[in-house]
């Protein structure tokens, strides 16, 4: 893969350099900037897990729990799934 820049002179002159990039070099790049975005996601995502969980006990009017013993099965499972995507 390669990267064309065009560079303009003060004499109005136009040059273009072609720089080549190893593949390789870009897997990584992709895989770094993966490695920063993503564990954010996930744990914004375990977090809106939760709390949907949480929703389901408010709307049966429990206002504390701290164990997803009162919930129903679907929102158990949910609540594990956040659970383990937020830590």
């Amino acid at each position: 893969m390669s990267v064309w820049i065009y560079k303009k002179e003060k004499d109005r002159k136009t040059s273009i350099y072609l720089v080549e990039i190893p593949f390789l070099l870009i897997t990584i790049i992709l895989g770094l900037f993966a490695a920063l975005i993503v564990p954010k996601f996930l744990m914004f995502s375990g977090f809106f897990l939760l709390l949907i969980a949480k929703i389901s006990l408010f709307r049966k009017g429990i206002w504390r729990s701290f164990v997803p013993g009162l919930m129903s099965d679907i929102f158990k499972q949910i609540y594990y799934l956040g659970y383990i995507l937020s830590f």
